[in-house]
């Protein structure tokens, strides 16, 4: 097998494949080798204590993370909204992204992406994280159907998200469950019953990466961490030693158009949850998005773009609302609790979280001496 397909990738990485895989089925694989994650997979090494991180963010509060080395970083943390075992770090600042930019450099990311819908030089880096889980079980409730980029004015191929694990992980340990394009829960006209549509599942493997469609619907795969279901030995026992730790890189790209890019930053914005965060502003617009309110999932906005398929657009919607009715939003991040909000304010409302401040009323920072 050569290329292959997302959910079984192939020996040999192959171009046309991955751009015609992206195009008709909305996910598709890359190559990410070892020395590409080296400098993150530091990073993520020189972390203060996880434990730590989890318990003390078990409430909901926003957290400053400070990572100590030759190339300092910084993270916002935040929780998920429907599971305790789940943790987002977000890129706090322009040096902490520009780790992740290193990376998407070196795997050559960006060429492999733009070719899908002919934006050579269109496609930037907004945002990216470490997403983590902590534990042996991930219940299915713990983790919904959900598109990252998921509005209506944001065209498909005009988005992509990039997970890859930063070690190892053994065969039981949960990958990403996707529903390509090909679903029938993307099916026009919508029935109920592609509600239960069959998800495929690409588990992450050393040097590959997955990549998919800001559209597509994914969510992290439920499991039961059992030692006897693959891996080798010294896979398990890492990851035993590590407490069952599970850490993928994600990066958010996209559109730098200025038409777009205040979806994409609604949109990221509604996952990072806290201002502080770093979403990056496209330079082809002129003024800072965080301080416009001129987005709306209302049909208002969408009037002014070309008239779309209304039945889609409906059968989309009842998709969406489906997934959601399950509890939190699509992905279940943690500015959709009760105690927070979405547009930059941490738990409580109004500006609960404003700026990254060690030991002030902001975001409580944490760091760790090497």
């Amino acid at each position: 097998m050569a290329y292959g397909c997302a959910e079984q990738p192939g020996t040999d990485w192959e171009a046309e494949a991955c751009k015609n895989e992206l195009r008709s089925r909305g996910v598709a694989w890359l190559p990410c080798e070892g020395d590409a994650m080296a400098d993150l997979a530091q990073v993520f090494r020189n972390m203060p204590d996880m434990d730590e991180l989890f318990e003390e963010s078990a409430d909901g509060s926003f957290m400053g993370c400070e990572v100590p080395g030759p190339r300092p970083a910084r993270f916002i943390l935040n929780k998920s909204a429907i599971s305790e075992n789940m943790r987002w770090f977000w890129a706090y600042d322009e040096e902490t992204l520009a780790l992740f930019d290193e990376l998407a450099k070196k795997a050559n990311l960006l060429p492999a992406l733009e070719a899908v819908d002919g934006r050579a030089g269109n496609l930037m880096l907004y945002a990216a994280s470490f997403i983590v889980v902590k534990g042996t079980k991930l219940g299915d409730s713990e983790t919904l159907r959900h598109a990252d980029m998921g509005h209506r004015r944001i065209p498909r191929g005009s988005s992509f998200t990039c997970l890859a694990s930063l070690t190892d992980l053994p065969g039981s340990v949960g990958g990403l469950q996707f529903w390509p394009w090909e679903s029938a829960l993307y099916c026009n006209p919508f029935t109920t019953s592609a509600l239960s549509a069959p998800a495929l599942v690409h588990k992450y493997r050393p040097g590959k990466c997955v990549v998919f469609d800001g559209q597509l619907k994914h969510r992290t795969e439920p499991f039961l961490y059992e030692r006897s279901l693959g891996g080798t030995p010294a896979c398990c026992d890492d990851y035993e030693a590590s407490g069952h730790i599970r850490v993928l890189v994600s990066l958010a790209f996209a559109s730098s158009d200025a038409h777009l890019a205040r979806y994409n930053h609604k949109m990221l914005r509604k996952q990072t949850c806290h201002e502080e965060a770093l979403i990056r502003q496209s330079p082809k617009r002129d003024v800072d998005i965080d301080s416009e309110l001129d987005t709306s999932d209302s049909d208002t906005e969408c009037k002014k773009a070309p008239v779309c398929d209304g039945a889609l657009r409906v059968a989309n919607d009842l998709v969406t609302q489906s997934d959601q009715s399950l509890g939190g939003s699509g992905g279940g991040y943690s500015c959709v609790d009760a105690s927070s909000t979405c547009d930059g304010k941490g738990p409580g409302g109004s500006n609960g979280c404003n700026g990254y401040q060690a030991g002030g009323s902001g975001v409580s920072a944490k760091s760790v001496k090497k």
